[in-house]
């Protein structure tokens, strides 16, 4: 992105990054207490791009979006995030 004059990057993460949240809807600035290996990786990415955006000025925001789920929904990540949530 340097090599290239990139300005300004978007990125997406993942709601999966607060783990169990004492409150819904969450705000923004709650801490990142991640208890899947996917919500770790998110966070992970999120401090990288942090990081990145400090050491050479690049404007970042990056977007922490939430599962629609439905009833038909029985595996994946999403599945087994609300199965550990709920119990």
């Amino acid at each position: 992105m340097r090599k290239k004059d990139v300005e300004k990057l978007v990125s997406t993460s993942s709601s999966s990054v607060y783990g169990k949240p004492e409150e819904i809807p969450v705000e923004g600035d709650v801490l990142i207490k991640s208890i899947s290996v996917y919500g770790a990786s998110k966070a992970a990415c999120e401090n990288l791009i942090h990081a990145y955006s400090h050491l050479y000025g690049l404007k970042t925001a990056v977007l922490r979006y939430t599962n629609i789920v439905g009833l038909k929904l029985r595996h994946g990540v999403v599945n087994d995030f609300i199965v550990k949530f709920f119990s």
